[in-house]
């Protein structure tokens, strides 16, 4: 009786397919669905998918859990007819599909009337699984999505940043930002120029630019193959909380779909911003400007201009906005140590709009600058403010990053004359 048992179950098991799909174990697949060359496994540790929760296919709920995905392959068995359109080729493919899931435990859920979608659930004590097969009969493609519903427990976390600026050499990572675990080494670089926050303040970059900074320091990484778009941003919004940052893009924790974040750091005399963003295949970067460790005194005695970016105004207005303190504070803190000298506040716009409303623009708001000044303590007798409208680009006006650039405040040591 013993034998005659095992022969059975032996033969319940041959018709599963015995190829490594790199799927849970629970999944079991029939002869005929096989690996499809150039088609490889996807598998996150944390992702989102949606499943119907019913027959009818009316409610679907989001599962988080650890993802996976693939297209696998389906070739008929011997003496099937081949497949094709409009021949019953999905309802071959869900029902060879569905019964060996069945015979494993699965459960149907919800099935499409061309069968060519379906939702599977498989529960047991302490394990649960849901399963989407969509099929593509003529191209004989089984597509599978799978989660298996569980919370990741961060491990890690970022360090809060010290009171003194440190340096940091290229290839070492920012002592402020850890890199996630499992990732690569860094690969660092450094761009003269703005970063671009816009998104920060609700702001278009094309119309209404935020800009900060003078130069951004870039660490790119290789994260593992199973880091998510949504274990990225759930993880480093926590590590930023927690490191004491603000964070501001998304405003909503839930929004991950952008695969981008904006935080701002100022603390113990620090001001810090970060841009931090993720690509398809878990490479990502840290974009960090270090406002605080940028010495603008030197530079405005050494280029005796310095373009000032992160001074917002209302759009087309010389109003300015209560974001701009921290870079009108290190302005004014620029101005108080080139203890000499006159320096006149320059405006500058783009080319967009007509010469005469650029020149009128770019005047008023040079004049809202020296007026904070002023009424910060700088003597009336040092300031200067004059309006060059669109006449002094600095970039190209041709794209939405040149015009931003274009669009700035600026100190001028009068009388000073680069060598």
């Amino acid at each position: 009786m013993s034998r005659l048992i095992w022969i059975c179950f032996a033969c319940l098991l041959s018709g599963f397919a015995h190829a490594d799909f790199g799927l849970p174990p629970e999944v079991k697949l029939p002869a005929q669905v096989g690996v499809s060359d150039g088609q490889e496994l996807l598998h996150e540790d944390l992702a989102e998918a949606s499943f119907q929760q019913d027959a009818t296919g009316a409610e679907s709920v989001v599962r988080r859990g650890e993802h996976f995905k693939r297209w696998l392959r389906y070739t008929p068995a011997a003496g099937e007819p081949a497949l094709g359109f409009y021949n019953g080729s999905e309802e071959r493919i869900f029902n060879a599909v569905a019964a060996t899931l069945k015979q494993a435990g699965w459960q149907q859920v919800y099935v499409d009337e061309t069968k060519a979608s379906s939702v599977f659930h498989y529960q047991k004590p302490g394990r649960e699984l849901w399963l989407r097969m969509d099929n593509d009969a003529p191209q004989a493609y089984v597509g599978l999505e799978l989660i298996v519903p569980a919370s990741v427990v961060q491990t890690w976390q970022h360090p809060v940043p010290k009171a003194t600026a440190e340096a940091v050499a290229s290839a070492q990572n920012f002592p402020y930002l850890n890199p996630m675990p499992g990732s690569s080494a860094p690969e660092g670089a450094r761009a003269d120029g703005p970063l671009d926050v816009s998104l920060a303040f609700g702001a278009n970059a094309s119309t209404d630019p935020v800009l900060v900074g003078s130069a951004v320091q870039t660490r790119s990484y290789q994260g593992p193959k199973t880091l998510s778009t949504l274990q990225f941003m759930t993880e480093q919004r926590a590590a930023l909380k927690q490191a004491g940052w603000q964070l501001l893009f998304p405003k909503d924790d839930a929004d991950h779909e952008t695969g981008l974040l904006i935080a701002h750091y100022q603390q113990q005399g620090r001001n810090l911003w970060v841009r931090m963003s993720i690509e398809f295949g878990a490479r990502y970067a840290y974009q960090v400007v270090d406002l605080g460790a940028e010495d603008w005194a030197a530079a405005l005695k050494k280029d005796c201009s310095l373009p000032i970016y992160g001074v917002q105004f209302d759009t087309n207005q010389a109003t300015l906005k209560s974001a701009s303190e921290s870079v009108l504070q290190k302005a004014l803190a620029t101005i108080q140590a080139v203890p000499t000298g006159v320096i006149e506040v320059q405006g500058h716009t783009d080319a967009v709009g007509d010469d005469a409303s650029n020149q009128a623009l770019s005047d008023r708001r040079a004049k809202a600058v020296l007026t904070w000044l002023t009424s910060h303590g700088v003597p009336l007798a040092r300031l200067q403010a004059k309006g060059y409208g669109e006449t002094q680009p600095i970039a190209d006006n041709d794209s939405d990053t040149g015009r931003a650039r274009n669009r700035r405040v600026a100190l001028h040591l009068a009388g000073c004359s680069k060598p």
